[in-house]
């Protein structure tokens, strides 16, 4: 490791040296598998990866490394470098056995895209390296903005959401949401109901960014079938996640008839407080249906919940943020002096008592302030004197 940290720093002189002694460990490598001859290998690498560095024939030539350590560091400085320099090596490129070259292969298909390249895609969808998934379906998002591919970029989606594998579902899914594009919602509408959690996940929160209102009573009916199941027990757990996103796509196409059914999501009971993200979302969806009503009583449903931290169990953070918005939206200036009541935490909910009081009185509102990080020292730090 120390021979590692110090090809780190001799990387930043630059200089043909580096050249030198890359060349120098790779031909005392050569022919060789034990530990040092690897070693000196992976510094080859470092010594030609610094910013002042080309060398792109060597790296070429590591790129090919039956090594996976070895060839992935070298496809990453190549690519940094020029990805053009291994835009011919794409094919190989996914179907190598590392997950990082894969990675880079599918972001050599966003720099230079066609459409077999676009295409080519649809199978790392599927890839069993969940990095390796999220590149392509970024790539595919970045085909998706440019007219030219599209049409190739949906169809591979497309052709995804029908599949058996819950890992192209789930990719496609957060494509569709991302696009956004409508026309699949109807295959999302089926995917809610997917035994895997992160394809039923993934489809209930494209169909929230989708919002749209031909799939909102498929939503609702589901919706109304898991909030029974909640009460007795008998939900999967990711079910929670499932339902939050199906309360906020009620909220944002303002379903009036989702209205009872989240407003027994309101009151702080068993088991649906435990249930703490598709509460805070039944509470965000109810101020949305009932956006500009004026309706005091709900706003004092809301402000009990926003002034229920002491209690045991104290009310959630994320209920209480989401009821302070709520009040806001209703526009119920009834409870302004209640709300300026309410003791700050330091803490989010006061930045949504503040947006509430500017849209209730016009306060002026508050800055966010800096969240600071605690510092962490790198495995070589100067001196200190």
């Amino acid at each position: 490791s120390l021979r590692l940290a110090a090809a780190e720093s001799a990387t930043l002189l630059g200089g043909h040296e580096l050249e030198n002694a890359a060349r120098q460990l790779i031909d005392r490598a050569e022919g060789r598998s034990d530990p040092v001859a690897l070693t000196d290998r992976l510094i080859a690498v470092r010594l030609l990866s610094g910013p002042k560095s080309g060398h792109s024939e060597l790296l070429l030539a590591m790129a090919d490394s039956s090594d996976n350590t070895i060839a992935a560091l070298a496809w990453r400085r190549l690519f940094d470098v020029d990805p053009a320099l291994i835009e011919s090596r794409f094919e190989r490129g996914l179907k190598h056995p590392d997950p990082r070259v894969r990675v880079l292969a599918s972001k050599v298909i966003e720099a230079f895209p066609t459409d077999d390249r676009v295409r080519s895609l649809g199978a790392t969808l599927d890839d069993s390296h969940p990095s390796v998934r999220e590149a392509a379906r970024a790539t595919l998002l970045s085909a998706a903005v440019q007219s030219r591919f599209a049409d190739v970029a949906h169809e591979v989606v497309t052709e995804a959401l029908q599949s058996s594998s819950w890992r192209g579902l789930e990719q496609a899914a957060l494509y569709a949401g991302s696009v956004p594009y409508r026309p699949v919602a109807g295959r999302l509408v089926e995917l809610i109901r997917h035994d895997r959690p992160e394809v039923a996940v993934a489809s209930a929160l494209a169909l929230r960014q989708l919002a749209v209102p031909e799939t909102l009573p498929q939503i609702y009916d589901y919706a109304s079938e898991l909030s029974p199941l909640v009460i007795d027990g008998r939900v999967p757990r990711h079910c929670e996640g499932v339902l939050a996103y199906l309360f906020e796509a009620c909220g944002v196409m303002q379903y009036q008839p989702a209205d009872v059914l989240l407003q027994s999501w309101l009151p702080k009971v068993e088991p649906m407080f435990g249930y703490e993200y598709a509460r805070s979302a039944a509470i965000d969806a109810l101020g949305r249906l009932h956006e500009n009503s004026d309706d005091e009583q709900l706003a004092r449903q809301f402000l009990g919940r926003l002034t229920d931290p002491g209690t045991m169990p104290p009310e959630s953070n994320s209920a209480r943020l989401t009821a302070a918005i709520a009040i806001g939206r209703l526009n119920c200036k009834a409870v302004i002096n209640d709300l300026r009541a309410v003791p700050s935490l330091a803490s989010d909910v006061d930045l949504a008592v503040n947006w509430a009081l500017h849209r209730l009185a016009g306060d002026a509102l508050m800055a966010p302030q800096p969240q600071i990080e605690p510092g962490i020292d790198w495995f070589l730090m100067p001196v200190k004197r």
